[in-house]
């Protein structure tokens, strides 16, 4: 049964974009099996963030803060100031109609970066207040610093790390559907199971990805 469900596996992820993944691993059977199983009802189901925010949650990448949420009017249409966007071309598919909103302060700790990862029910725009920021986003690495922003489309494939000797500081606005656990992590820093690679860009992403870590390790080598 065990051979035959590795088999499938294997048949429906390509193998030259997933060379490394742990198709044995039961951790990551799980995690494919949880995402394959999404629907949009999954989604409405899952815990919303509180209005008045107040959710944090402390990780060892830095620290995570909800600082409102609530939901758009219907009909209320949704734009973004395009003066500080550093990728203005992506607003051209920006969802207009959102459901809900989660307004979220963000610090990520020096040589630390959140997973690689895409979203279903939500885009989200990433305003530097202080630092530089390295950001992944569809198979591209740029740099966002202090007083810029960068817009992230839903279902982009995205990541944020710090490169530098001190936080960075960023505020991030969801809207869509916004849940916590709305996250296809296909690479992860620390660790945790994740969805294999389906599309050349996501293969991009993750190649990406490998490489900032590979900085961060080296570098910390350094340091120790």
């Amino acid at each position: 049964m065990q051979e035959n469900y590795l088999s499938k596996l294997l048949g429906r992820f390509p193998p030259d974009w997933n060379p490394d993944y742990p198709f044995e691993d039961a951790a990551h059977q799980a995690e494919i099996q949880k995402q394959d199983a999404y629907d949009r009802g999954n989604l409405m189901d899952m815990p919303a963030f509180r209005a008045g925010g107040g959710d944090e949650i402390i990780s060892p990448w830095g620290r995570n803060r909800s600082l409102d949420s609530g939901l758009y009017p219907a009909g209320d249409i949704y734009s973004i100031d395009p003066s500080s966007i550093i990728n203005p071309d992506d607003l051209a598919g920006i969802l207009i109609h959102p459901y809900e909103f989660c307004k979220k302060d963000l610090v990520v700790n020096p040589d630390y970066m959140l997973s690689l990862q895409r979203h279903r029910g939500r885009q989200e725009i990433w305003h530097v207040m202080s630092g530089i920021l390295t950001v992944i986003l569809n198979g591209t690495c740029c740099e966002v610093c202090s007083g810029q922003s960068i817009f992230v489309p839903r279902g982009a494939i995205h990541g944020m790390a710090n490169l530098s000797s001190d936080p960075v500081h960023v505020v991030e606005m969801q809207t869509g559907l916004c849940r916590e656990a709305d996250n296809v992590r296909l690479a992860d820093f620390s660790g945790r199971p994740t969805y294999p690679l389906t599309s050349e860009i996501e293969f991009r992403s993750a190649q990406i990805y490998k490489e900032i870590l590979h900085k961060i390790c080296q570098k910390i080598k350094k340091v120790s």
